[in-house]
């Protein structure tokens, strides 16, 4: 098993696992050092594995007001890096990246990306290219706590945790269609389907809910 790893500052890292007799044992395949050209360049907070070797990195580094996801693409440990992406643009509909933490992904290309703009959305990206690219959705969250953490589930549902007040809360959205709100020509606010108080988690850093 190959797992893709991230730093704070600006360096990837993919391990390999292998287990042995209930043991595993890890070692580092490939490291992509800061200044390398191949590095994320500023402090990575999020990470979304699309397929071996495949993955998008949300990139947060607020005293410059710099906020991006980039992807790699048959990643090694010089090449694979694609463009810094800063907004989501649909049609006419434009929200810029701010105080990106978390993404997902949820196996059919779909990238979801907590996004902490004034409406507080839920940003949704294709991500089967070079570079991820807006899709038809977003979701304007019923919110003004900061988004921190998210995931989705193998049906769709997206699982949403905060940063500062209630941080062991977890709300729950609906899936993507396109006949739910969870588009960017309605962008009314939507409050969650179903929230559940995880008592034994008092700081959400990854969801997963599989």
């Amino acid at each position: 098993m190959r797992l893709c790893a991230m730093t704070m500052a600006a360096t990837l890292l993919l391990v390999t696992l292998a287990t042995s007799a209930g043991l595993a044992e890890y070692h580092c395949e490939y490291s992509n050092s800061e200044g390398s050209g191949n590095d994320a360049t500023n402090r990575c907070v999020g990470i979304a594995v699309l397929s071996e070797d495949n993955f998008v990195l949300s990139l947060n580094r607020p005293d410059q007001m710099y906020y991006a996801l980039c992807k790699w693409t048959d990643c090694t440990y010089s090449t694979g890096r694609g463009n810094d992406v800063l907004q989501w643009y649909y049609q006419f509909d434009t929200v810029n990246l701010e105080e990106v933490f978390g993404i997902a992904a949820d196996g059919n290309g779909y990238l979801y990306v907590i996004n902490n703009d004034q409406s507080h959305n839920i940003l949704v990206f294709d991500a089967t290219g070079s570079d991820p690219v807006a899709s038809p959705y977003r979701l304007q969250t019923a919110t003004d706590d900061t988004l921190y953490a998210i995931d989705v589930d193998t049906e769709g549902h997206i699982f949403v945790c905060y940063a500062n007040a209630d941080q062991d809360r977890v709300d729950i959205y609906p899936p993507i269609t396109d006949s739910t709100i969870m588009s960017a020509m309605t962008p009314s606010a939507t409050p969650p389907m179903e929230r559940k108080v995880m008592i034994d988690i008092k700081t959400c850093f990854r969801l997963a809910f599989k």
